[in-house]
């Protein structure tokens, strides 16, 4: 389906401004235009249009303008709008799929004999399809690697990614079943696409990639010369290096012998070939798009910058030195004015992030640049964006993130929370709280931490479901807890199901009338918007159907009606991806660390889609697979090209920024380009660059604290700095009780109200130290848990989760599972950077791979599996979860208790385990344990141990009774609120020491 091609030959001519009306007004023909960074080419397309409409007279609707993305496409149309004076008004600008689904629209149902259009499915459902398809797809048809991975995502995103690549490089059925025949992990695929394009056709959906392909049958299927097939006279395509090989054929059909084509490019910003984006197009223009006659395709190029200054242009230039980037367009003049290029290098990642934050404060004060012309930059969403978003918001700097989607803004989370909440809210008390935490903590019902546990505390002593505490503890909340107890409205479509909600909550009211909550409205409306879309599109998707999709995939990422206010300052914080066509004074681009910018992972898919030969079939010949020092190459020269474009975005300043943690981790070295760049007119400097003054009230603050603080400064300079801080009638400077955490002296009536429901950890804590476990658990004094309780959590919920997927099928959970677990549950936790979030990946698998190879009792099955249980001691009422209870081949049973920390306890203190005791009492009270058996035993297990094997310590049976009235002792004392401190060599880690009158530090705050 691709027309023939000749030879090649290209009439070349570099351009200065002077020179530029001549070639404006040369429009008939194939022409080239390539340009450097912001020489123009866009503007040089602009231009020809207004020539082509406003002086030859063409009539709008014979000149078609094309790019690649919906957003350049709205900034190029809204530019051709403002170029064309004539009556007929501008040329609006497509995207390639908009162009291909119009001429879809036009001719389908004469040349494919469609009835009507079928709707477009987006990436996120296709996915979805894919894997529908595969979890019902016969095993036998996989290669035995793959059997195992029919009802994952991972196998579903590598398919889908798959049949993209395949529709883009035009390879049909025969196609694939002969490369298959060739390659034995593919032999599937042939005929599960086929089923693919069935059940697509049944369902009345097309996938872009099929979406291009029909649109070039069609085309071709039609005589050149058949009246309004081919209805453009001209076609101009900007961003040529960022098409694909189908988009090119597309092209070609289209503009008929006379090929009036004029496309720009700069191949230094071909950036986008992981999405299939082929730089050859470029080099093969000339020979895609000769003429009949052979008269030479006409390259123009432009050479002079009008935005890239001097020294940011020589710095950008410097990295392409010895990578041999394809498609040079020869020297370019720079812009005029200064510019100035930075490298700063920090060691730790909170560093980097606060300073960038500091500078534009700074750029914003001193030198009046309004925020939204200043941009940070990254290289990938999944490492430093939390850091900086942090830092900026800190500061108040308003700013956008791109992992920020419309389905992440408050005011949209309240819904999806809702809906999530009412579809575990059938599950039990003991499911997940996550949802409807978010709910109670969000702007509906804004409650503090403080009542949210107190809620949360009251539910777990009373055993209750989330709906009965919601109406008990929470004023107003009826109308919550009736979508809690009905959850139908979240299996309606998603758009009713929406609605349903929006009428039943009374707290949504205020929002509608608050003018300051105008873009709360806006979200939600955009939020309508997209499910009455979905709707639209599929009405089988129910509102928990969006959710899945939402939270599997970048799903309505971008929706139609924007719920942000255009004319408000914000801050640019994006990918350099993302960042294609903008331009800003001041670039920074942060986390540029070896490993990351560049990245030269091989990222090689399970089915290696990377091998799909790029060539149609009526030209394919025999290829050898590219050798892997050619695959690093051409990475790198793809790296180079997206540092080069994100440099190149600046008009003013750019400034590189990484964190050095040493040579220990390869993460954390900054990137071999910062040396390439680095040169005449680059100023260095490292995280030891001199402090400067504040220039704001609240740096000022934290200037001045930093000052008081500090030891190493003279006496006055503290004292000067205290003084100041204590005057709270300094303009912008917060009075010291707002930041200090001091609590207001109150009554004196106690810390325990009524009968306490009581804990294992209650019982460990309070033997450990009375006062501590007054201070920290019942007045919540100190840090919290922080990581470690998170990392535990991450692993009980994967332990349990592994196990009782394996148990339906009567057998032990694999390494496998449990690693595949944990990469989806390590998403939902919080360890502040990446770099932690890392290290703790790491701790978790080490210990996964420990218990799985060691596992303490291979031949014991779980019974029971974070199972709930109480007893009655003392005249109190104790709660406790164990996490495995499971079968002895004698057929008594085994309380396990996962422990994730690395220092076991001795045997001995095991023996006499409060924790382990309660479990081996209250086990063996319980009537749903006792049908299975006698419990004759009760464990530790830490894998995380130094030991070759999991590390286990055994409670002794023979210690019940003395536990027992431990036990009862301990309710009794924490009744009658004896806290009496016990001092001992577990005071010197202890975090509440400050406030501890058994230390001379902790005794000022008990003096009046």
């Amino acid at each position: 389906m691709i027309p023939g091609a000749g030879t090649a030959r290209f009439a070349e001519r570099r351009l200065r401004p002077e020179d530029w009306d001549a070639a404006v007004t040369a429009t008939d023909g194939p022409q080239l235009v390539v340009a450097g960074p912001g020489a123009g080419k866009t503007e040089f397309l602009v231009r020809r249009v207004a020539h082509l409409i406003d002086q030859r007279g063409v009539p709008s609707s014979a000149v078609l303008a094309v790019t690649f993305s919906r957003r350049a496409a709205a900034g190029f149309g809204d530019r051709l709008h403002r170029a064309v004076a004539g009556p007929d008004g501008g040329v609006g600008a497509s995207t390639f799929h908009s162009l291909a689904y119009r001429l879809l629209e036009r001719h389908a149902h004469d040349v494919l004999g469609w009835d009507s259009l079928p709707s477009i499915l987006t990436g996120p459902e296709q996915v979805d399809l894919v894997s529908e398809l595969l979890a019902g797809d016969p095993a036998g048809n996989w290669p035995v690697p793959f059997r195992r991975l029919l009802d994952s995502r991972t196998l579903a995103h590598e398919v889908t990614d798959f049949i993209l690549r395949a529709r883009e490089q035009l390879l049909d059925h025969a196609d694939l079943a002969r490369i298959a025949r060739e390659r034995s992990d593919w032999r599937a695929l042939p005929g599960f696409i086929a089923r693919y394009d069935s059940e697509l056709d049944r369902r009345g959906r097309i996938d872009y990639g099929t979406l291009m392909s029909r649109a070039i049958q069609v085309l071709a299927d039609r005589p050149h010369e058949e009246s309004g097939v081919r209805p453009y006279r001209y076609v101009l395509v900007d961003e040529y290096q960022d098409t694909t090989r189908a988009q090119a054929v597309l092209l070609r059909w289209l503009v008929g012998p006379e090929r009036n084509l004029t496309v720009a490019a700069d191949p230094y910003q071909s950036i986008y070939g992981f999405r299939g984006a082929d730089l050859g197009n470029v080099q093969r223009f000339a020979e895609d798009f000769l003429l009949t006659d052979e008269h030479p395709v006409r390259r123009w190029v432009l050479s002079t910058s009008f935005r890239t200054p001097v020294e940011i242009l020589r710095a950008a230039e410097r990295l392409t030195f010895g990578v041999d980037l394809p498609g040079a367009a020869g020297p370019v003049e720079a812009a005029a004015g200064p510019g100035r290029v930075e490298i700063r290098v920090f060691d730790q990642e909170s560093a980097e992030a606060e300073w960038i934050a500091a500078q534009a404060t700074r750029l914003r004060v001193e030198q009046e640049i309004p925020f939204h012309r200043m941009a940070v930059l990254v290289r990938t969403k999944r490492r430093l964006l939390r850091e900086l978003s942090r830092a900026l918001e800190q500061r108040s700097i308003p700013h956008e993130r791109p992992d920020m989607r419309l389905a992440d803004h408050p005011a949209a989370r309240v819904f999806l929370d809702l809906a999530r909440a009412a579809l575990d809210s059938g599950s039990g008390p003991s499911t997940g709280s996550g949802p409807i935490r978010r709910v109670l903590l969000g702007p509906l019902f804004n409650f503090s931490v403080g009542r949210l546990r107190a809620v949360e505390r009251n539910r777990r002593l009373l055993d209750m479901e989330w709906s009965e505490a919601i109406r008990a503890h929470v004023e107003g909340g009826e109308e919550l807890a009736g979508l809690l107890d009905d959850p139908s409205w979240i299996h309606r479509t998603a758009i009713e199901g929406f609605w349903h909600a929006w009428a039943r909550l009374p707290q949504l009211r205020p929002f509608v009338n608050d003018p300051e909550r105008g873009e709360f409205r806006a979200a939600w409306a955009s939020l309508a918007q997209a499910l009455a879309r979905v709707a639209d599109r599929d009405p089988s998707i129910t509102l928990i159907d969006y959710i899945r999709l939402v939270e599997s995939d970048d799903f309505e990422a971008s929706p139609l009606l924007s719920y942000r206010d255009p004319t408000e300052d914000r801050m640019v914080l994006t990918t350099i991806h993302q960042t294609k066509g903008l331009e800003f004074d001041v670039v920074f681009i942060a986390d540029a660390v070896e490993g990351v910018l560049p990245d030269l992972s091989r990222h090689r898919s399970l089915l290696q889609v990377e091998h799909l030969d790029p060539l149609p079939s009526s030209a394919r010949g025999t290829r050898p697979e590219p050798a892997p020092d050619r695959s690093i190459t051409r990475r790198l020269q793809e790296e180079t090209r997206l540092l080069y474009t994100g440099m190149t975005r600046a008009y003013r300043r750019v400034v590189l920024t990484a964190t050095n943690a040493g040579s220990g981790e390869a993460h954390h070295r900054p990137s071999r380009f910062l040396e390439v760049i680095a040169g005449p007119g680059v100023d260095i400097a490292g995280a030891g660059a001199a402090a400067v003054r504040p220039v704001t009230p609240r740096e000022a603050e934290t200037w001045l604290r930093r000052i008081l603080v500090d030891p190493a400064e003279h006496g006055h300079r503290r004292l000067a700095a205290a003084t100041v801080l204590a005057t709270t009638s300094r303009p912008g400077i917060r009075p010291p009780q707002s930041y200090s955490a001091v609590r207001r002296e109150g009554a004196d009536r106690g810390i325990v109200r009524g009968r306490r429901r009581l804990s294992p950890s209650d019982a460990q804590g309070y033997d450990r130290c009375p006062r501590r476990f007054a201070l920290v658990r019942l007045l919540e004094v100190g840090a919290g848990g922080g990581p470690y309780l998170a990392f535990g959590a991450l692993i009980h919920t994967v332990l349990e989760k592994a196990e009782r997927w394996a148990a339906r099928e009567d057998r032990p959970s694999t390494l496998e599972e449990a690693l595949t677990l944990l990469e989806s549950e390590m998403s939902r936790q919080d360890f502040e950077t990446e770099s932690l979030r890392h290290a703790w990946l790491r701790r978790a698998r080490e210990l996964l791979e420990k218990l799985y190879t060691a596992w303490p009792q291979p031949t014991g099955r779980p019974v029971f599996l974070e199972h709930r249980v109480r007893l009655e001691l003392g005249g109190a009422s104790w709660l406790g979860r164990i996490d495995r209870i499971e079968r002895n081949p004698d057929s008594t049973l085994r309380v396990v208790d996962y422990k994730t920390g690395k220092s076991p306890p001795t045997n001995e203190e095991a023996r006499n385990s409060l924790q382990l005791g309660f479990y081996y009492l209250a086990s063996n009270a319980d009537p749903a344990i006792a049908e299975h058996g006698p419990v004759t035993g009760a464990e530790f297990w830490y894998p995380h141990a130094p030991a070759k094997k999991v590390t286990v310590r055994s409670f002794g049976a023979d210690r019940e009774a003395e536990i027992r009235h431990r036990l009862e002792e301990i309710a009794r004392l924490i009744h009658e609120e004896d806290w009496k401190p016990r001092p001992g060599s577990v005071c010197r880690n202890c975090d509440v020491r400050l406030v501890c009158p058994a230390w001379a530090e902790g005794q000022e705050a008990y003096r009046r």
